[in-house]
């Protein structure tokens, strides 16, 4: 799916059985794990769809106005930090999820995966000289 201001496009995915799906990820089917089942032939999940009634410029100028009438009012915009934050959390947890290939428990309060330290590790990446220096200064 791609998505804009001037609005979106699905363009769908072939339907694949989900045991095919789990071993183009991992590089092939693991031993004693799902055995490969036939795909449908010309078959995806969903139908095409496609909206260019958005207007880019539009929606430009009414974010940008609504930024700075919460400036003066005091109130929350529309897109604010912690939205954006959580939305990214989410990407970045479905990421980790995948490349792991595990179902992650995440604590939203404390902002850590529970129970699994190898993916908490991923949360981070190392940072290069001299980087490393400044994150441990804010830390």
């Amino acid at each position: 799916m791609t998505l804009g201001r001037d609005g979106f496009e699905i363009l769908p995915d072939k339907k694949i059985a989900p045991a095919n799906s789990f071993a183009r990820i991992m590089g092939g089917h693991p031993v004693g794990g799902p055995q490969p089942v036939p795909d449908a032939e010309n078959a995806s999940w969903i139908q095409p769809a496609r909206d260019r009634s958005g207007n880019a410029n539009r929606q430009l100028v009414d974010h940008a106005r609504n930024f700075l009438d919460c400036i003066t009012s005091r109130k929350t915009p529309v897109s604010d930090l912690a939205s954006s934050h959580g939305v990214s959390t989410t990407c970045h947890l479905a990421n980790l999820s995948l490349r792991t290939g595990r179902k992650l428990r995440w604590d939203a309060q404390r902002e850590e995966i529970l129970d699994d330290p190898a993916a908490s590790a991923l949360l981070q990446r190392p940072y290069r000289t001299p980087w490393d220096a400044e994150l441990k200064a804010l830390l």
